[in-house]
């Protein structure tokens, strides 16, 4: 009998062995790309809790903070100035995306149950897709077109929203599909799975296209800018999240530095993206991580500071020459 399943034994190992190489190989196709972002943390003063989710091409960001009392609020910042988003009457908001005319969307609990929004400056309307058992607008773009996620009977679906027309969004043979993530082209992310399983994916008219980290357990896409550069979180193999960015067919990792966990929940099309990460104390932050070809070096700053200069030199020099012509 043991001479039999040698055989089959050494078949075993080898096909072991194998798949342990591959999976090895995958997991370092995905390079650490953390040093190409200078990080920024954002906390809501006298926050608890800080999560970033959006970001437009101008630099305003929206989240979510818990403040002491535990309740939950939607924010927006740009520069230093803090708004605060919250759905009047709701006892929670969220806010989850913002395009280029400011426009937000999210979700918020109102009269029992959880519902979506688009948000204009002070006006609202709100998404109720139909016969969901709850609706969360998760990503916009800048044409208003609105991506998120619905309750099911069996899990969870997707859903587009377009000048009050609802779409359904649902990956094949998946019992949970999630829209994240929409760009002006249409091109919709998200992820979709079975419980304990999920992976990305890409939807391009009626095609959808899996979307998974290279050695991955789990793979989420989230956003997507108006080049096609995809943003999200993956888990690896260790059970550890962090975030990526994927260009064309690569994969960069991104992680907050210091940070046990990071996640990446949007981008813009500067390539600035934006998330949370937890500290090694469980302290949950916001932040936003601006690539380092868009951060002027010492020799650039000079250089426009020596511009500023021989331009302010010019024009006095051209305002003293027409004073001296006029003759007094």
């Amino acid at each position: 009998m043991r001479l039999r399943n040698q055989p089959a034994n050494c078949v075993q190992l080898v096909a072991v062995l194998i798949v342990s190489f591959l999976a090895a190989r995958a997991e370092a196709q995905v390079i650490n790309i953390s040093q190409n972002y200078t990080f920024t943390t954002v906390d809501v003063p006298g926050a608890t809790v800080t999560l970033v989710f959006g970001i437009n091409d101008s630099g305003q960001i929206v989240g979510s903070y818990v403040d002491v009392t535990g309740t939950q609020h939607g924010f927006t910042k740009y520069g230093a100035v803090i708004t605060l988003t919250d759905i009047a009457g709701a006892t929670l908001t969220e806010s989850n995306g913002i395009n280029n005319a400011a426009q937000i969307v999210g979700g918020h609990d109102l009269g029992g149950g959880r519902h979506g929004h688009l948000k204009t400056g002070p006006v609202f309307v709100q998404l109720d897709h139909p016969g969901a058992t709850f609706t969360e607008a998760i990503g916009v773009n800048n044409l208003g077109q609105t991506v998120g996620a619905r309750g099911t009977l069996g899990g969870q679906g997707g859903f587009l929203w377009t000048s009050g027309v609802f779409q359904t969004i649902d990956v094949p043979g998946a019992t949970v599909t999630n829209a994240f993530g929409i760009n002006d082209a249409g091109l919709i992310v998200g992820r979709f799975g079975s419980p304990g399983f999920r992976y990305g994916f890409l939807k391009s008219g009626s095609t959808f296209t899996t979307i998974d980290v290279p050695g991955a357990i789990n793979t989420s896409a989230i956003a997507i800018n108006d080049s096609g550069v995809i943003a999200g979180a993956f888990v690896d193999s260790g059970g550890v999240e962090h975030g990526f960015v994927k260009t064309g067919s690569s994969f960069g990792k991104v992680d907050v530095p210091g940070a046990v966990i990071t996640d990446i929940f949007g981008i813009n099309d500067s390539g600035q993206i934006v998330g949370f990460y937890f500290d090694s104390t469980a302290g949950l932050h916001g932040f936003i991580a601006t690539p380092l070809s868009l951060v002027p070096t010492m020799s650039q700053w000079m250089l426009m500071i020596l511009a500023l200069v021989l331009a302010t030199m010019g024009a006095f020099m051209s305002r003293r020459s027409e004073v001296s012509s006029i003759g007094f």
